[in-house]
């Protein structure tokens, strides 16, 4: 069966990559033929990397302007080299679908304008069913404004989110309680996340890998961070995004992300699938969380201990955290197979039934 995925696949970040990258490797693995929906144009997602007009912050820091946007102008080429793996086309260019699926990432929150889309709740598909999908932070009044996406919302009839959040969303408008289910990076094979990133600086030195947006972090925190890990010895590793306070920005692949956190002492990241991998690689870790989504992922697999609030941080609570504090992560990979094999089934439920329909 043809199935057209409507997601972020072409992101700038790496969460939004690799759930697209598992789904679409689950259902190939079930035989299906896999293509992603165009859902934005060309010059918005150069934007998301290279931004040459600079503010007055950039003004007054220029040299780290210049940095930044050299090192966006790599990380675009890393980027468009992993995405063109993906299978990208037009709506009307997409020949026989015979399913769409609507998800996963926050492809519903239409307090973000680029997620105002119509295409992705599924208007002019037929049929469609949304997968582990999330309004982020967008509650059910924010939604008030755009009655033609409540319109599209209300006439799926099969729905899986996978947050509180979007389950509350959902119930408002067609009064109709959705299935949860957890993000696809959960459903694959831990091999699947084993390519390696070879960086002879990571090589030569111990570090803290940070994978937190720029601008999250208070001055303080940010002091207090610096401070742990010249007392431990580690050098401070961005990846992912460019925070010109650490000792080393590390420029990657999607695929070869996940083997940078697996080869760091530690992690603090403040995202959701920062907080995935950093489980699925079984780090010692705290989560800065700067959503509930967050907080409600640390609840499902019971490690709501590794939620950490910005006025909290110290050297010693990162110092008990991170190396005094361990993590059993024998009961944890329980709850997440148990979470997966759920979501496996209830995903595997719906694309035969809409196979058998096709037939």
């Amino acid at each position: 069966m043809k199935i057209g995925i409507v997601t972020v696949p072409d992101s700038a970040n790496f969460g939004s990559f690799l759930q697209a990258y598992a789904l679409e490797t689950v259902l190939k693995s079930w035989g299906n033929d896999v293509v992603f929906i165009r859902t934005r144009e060309k010059e918005y997602l150069k934007k998301l990397y290279v931004n040459w007009r600079p503010r007055k912050y950039d003004l007054i820091h220029f040299v780290q302007f210049i940095k930044k946007n050299l090192n966006g102008i790599k990380k675009r080429e890393q980027f468009i080299k992993a995405q063109s793996y993906f299978n990208i086309c037009d709506l009307c260019k997409s020949g026989e679908i015979a399913l769409f699926l609507l998800g996963s990432d926050e492809i519903w929150n239409v307090c973000t304008k680029v997620f105002q889309n119509p295409l992705f709740f599924g208007h002019g598909m037929n049929p469609v069913v949304a997968y582990a999908v999330s309004s982020g932070r967008a509650k059910w009044e924010n939604f008030i404004k755009y009655p033609e996406l409540v319109k599209d919302i209300s006439s799926l009839n099969d729905i899986y989110v996978r947050d509180k959040n979007t389950m509350e969303v959902v119930e408002k408008f067609t009064h109709r309680t959705p299935g949860m289910v957890c993000d696809p990076t959960f459903l694959v094979e831990g091999t699947l996340w084993e390519e390696k990133y070879e960086n002879a600086y990571l090589k030569d030195h111990k570090y803290l890998a940070i994978y937190i947006y720029p601008g999250v972090l208070t001055k303080n925190v940010i002091n207090v961070i610096k401070a742990y890990a010249k007392v431990k010895g580690l050098k401070l590793v961005s990846v992912g995004f460019w925070n010109g306070w650490c000792d080393y920005n590390v420029v990657c692949g999607p695929l070869e992300f996940p083997s940078v956190l697996e080869n760091a002492d530690c992690v603090i990241t403040g995202t959701f699938h920062g907080t995935i991998f950093s489980v699925l690689k079984q780090k010692s870790f705290i989560s800065i969380a700067t959503s509930n989504k967050i907080i409600e992922l640390l609840e499902q697999i019971g490690l709501t201990e590794r939620f950490v609030a910005q006025k909290d941080v110290s050297i010693s609570f990162l110092e008990k955290k991170l190396l005094q504090e361990v993590i059993d992560y024998e009961k944890t990979m329980c709850r997440i197979n148990k979470m997966k094999k759920e979501s496996l089934l209830i995903l595997k439920g719906v694309i035969d039934k809409y196979a058998k329909s096709d037939l």
